[in-house]
């Protein structure tokens, strides 16, 4: 069977290990703090961007020394404490004018339920906010200045996780208000699609003894919602992917105890993109028009599927990343992967050509460490070449060159009562003449 039954007595001595933090980012960081610098998962000698060399291999993953399930049950954190003696860093520390690309950036902070729409110095242009959010996900500016929203509400109090029946999908006017909200079991990414509907990931609850005989699967769905919100198509992951072993083996993930269902998380899908690049069809047809590619962390892996046949088509990550985010296809047709490297404590940026399955490039920090989130993350690449990276455990965003040095460098200004940063979920690049038609046709002050 896939799904085994996590210990939950385990979990107090995991979260014991640094009570310093927040208790999730406390039991990830204490577990992979184990793990000494070089001694394991580590990337052959070469740059920490650029082209991988010529003979090296790039299998980086190895979760032998930490119970990669114990990590995957932890909630997301909110904050995060600071050390003694760490610099106090705050909004935009770093812009080389020069060779940053020129834009607006977009960021949500997660226990805010707030998204900030900022310059390039940091100067926040407009905000959003849920008075009575309880988290934040995703957050997608549209071209009349309007904001999709994943969220959820607070539903009661001292609430610690994100509640099923406080999800919504929102979408929030340049000024602020609220101009719907679909009460939606939907998590992590919204999109809009070409033809002005929109495309998110949701879940549901089912029955299947080939996942576990007791526990219920927790299946991610991959939903289409009409412009306004109401639901029009819903397909399956688990009917996609189970029935392509030759694509995708599903690994197996232990059952959890939770107060809303004994449950198989089996995917924890977290970013969705349809094919949209026309010009890449010719070259393979895991571009067509209608297949979508999506990041799940659970199974350490990317996949791309064709929900209209019921088929996954294509995937690639297993032996090479760990919880991987934030998946998206290039012009170039290559994929962009963020790596959290859940449990080998260094997280990376990789492109790999999905036609040949070779890594073309990647990005990590010279001392790797330096560089880890085990939780969310995003990389976007920019038009000049850069590309726009997330530390969302640690509230920090910064855009690298190709050859990895830092142009542009952002740390979240906002703390909680206690001093602590509050973590990002994801910042996304707007370019200059985007943001300014918006400021054209609705003015700064509206």
């Amino acid at each position: 069977m896939l799904g085994m039954d996590l210990d939950p007595l385990r979990l107090p001595h995991v979260l014991a290990l640094a009570p310093r933090l927040y208790p999730s980012l406390a039991a990830v960081l204490a577990l992979c703090a184990a793990c000494g610098e070089g001694d394991r998962g580590e990337v052959p000698e070469g740059p920490i961007a650029g082209p991988v060399m010529e003979g090296t291999t790039d299998s980086v993953t190895d979760g032998s020394e930490v119970d990669l399930d114990v990590l995957r049950a932890l909630p997301y954190a909110g904050y995060r404490e600071e050390a003694s003696g760490e610099e106090q860093r705050s909004g935009v520390v770093l812009l080389d004018e020069e060779r940053s690309h020129p834009g607006f950036n977009l960021y949500s902070a997660f226990r805010l339920a707030s998204a900030f729409l900022i310059d390039a110095r940091g100067e926040v242009v407009r905000s959003w906010s849920d008075p009575d959010g309880y988290h934040w996900a995703r957050c997608r500016l549209l071209p009349g200045g309007d904001l999709l929203v994943v969220g959820s509400s607070q539903v009661e109090e001292g609430q610690r996780r994100i509640a099923d029946a406080g999800r919504y999908l929102a979408k929030y006017a340049w000024s602020g208000a609220l101009l719907w909200r679909r009460a939606l079991p939907v998590h992590h990414d919204v999109e809009v699609l070409p033809d002005g509907r929109l495309a998110v990931l949701g879940y549901r609850y089912a029955a299947e003894p080939a996942v576990h005989a007791e526990a219920q699967l927790r299946d991610d769905v991959l939903l289409v919602l009409s412009a306004d919100g109401e639901v029009q198509e819903e397909h399956s992951l688990y009917g996609l992917l189970s029935g392509n072993p030759e694509v995708l083996e599903l690994k197996e993930v232990k059952a959890q105890r939770r107060a809303r269902a004994f449950e198989v998380e089996l995917f924890h899908s977290n970013s969705i993109e349809h094919m949209r690049h026309a010009h890449l069809e010719a070259r393979d047809p895991l571009y067509a028009a209608g297949n979508v590619l999506v990041s799940m962390r659970h199974q350490d892996a990317v996949a791309i599927v064709d929900p209209e046949a019921g088929r996954a088509v294509w995937s690639w990550g297993r032996g090479k990343v760990l919880g991987p985010h934030s998946a998206t296809v290039l012009a170039s047709g290559n994929v962009l992967i963020f790596d959290n490297g859940l449990g080998r404590g260094w997280s990376r940026s990789v492109e790999v050509d999905p036609v040949s399955g070779e890594v073309v490039w990647r990005y990590h920090a010279p001392r790797r460490r330096d560089f880890y989130t085990a939780s969310r993350g995003s990389n976007q690449r920019l038009a000049n070449g850069n590309t726009l990276l997330t530390d969302s455990d640690n509230g920090n965003a910064f855009e690298v060159t190709p050859e990895g040095e830092r142009v542009w460098e952002f740390w979240a200004p906002h703390h909680d009562a206690e001093g602590r940063r509050a973590t990002l979920v994801q910042t996304e690049r707007y370019d200059v003449a985007f943001v300014e038609r918006i400021l054209a046709e609705v003015g700064s002050d509206d």
